[in-house]
């Protein structure tokens, strides 16, 4: 990719005028634009419009310069509410997790314990009546 100087100029024209620009840089811009024709036009184009907008002034009234003001605090109050309700759906989602997982293993619990007592009685049921006595005996033996 070709390096294009007149570019380079421009931005920098533009930097100069609005932030500033490295000492280097302001020495490059300098002799560039005494060698360049169309970058001197651009920076006395530029130059002008700085000046044209700082000569351009109006009256206004007391009230309209008020509602500006509350129009751009409204505006910067925005973001700043949508960042509280931002921080607040945060909270809950962060909070709702460990109680939905909770929740979870306690189903799971509930359910397991309902599949053991299931397997229980239906293996009480085919032990035979006549088995019955032995499994009571057996604690008898063990006194």
């Amino acid at each position: 990719m070709k390096f294009d100087l007149h570019q380079r100029a421009r931005f920098l024209i533009g930097e100069a005028r609005i932030a500033g620009i490295a000492p280097q840089d302001l020495l490059w811009l300098r002799s560039h634009v005494a060698g360049c024709a169309e970058c001197a036009r651009y920076e006395e184009e530029v130059v002008g419009v700085v000046r044209g907008i700082k000569s351009f002034a109006f009256d206004s009234d007391a009230t309209m310069t008020e509602r500006v003001q509350v129009a751009v605090a409204a505006r910067i109050r925005k973001p700043v509410a949508l960042r509280w309700w931002t921080a607040a759906a945060v909270f809950l989602v962060v909070a709702a997790v460990p109680l939905c997982e909770r929740v979870r293993v306690a189903r799971r619990e509930k359910a397991d314990a309902t599949l053991i007592e299931g397997v229980e009685n239906r293996v009480w049921r085919a032990v035979p009546l006549a088995m019955e006595p032995l499994i009571q005996s057996q604690p008898e033996q063990s006194k």
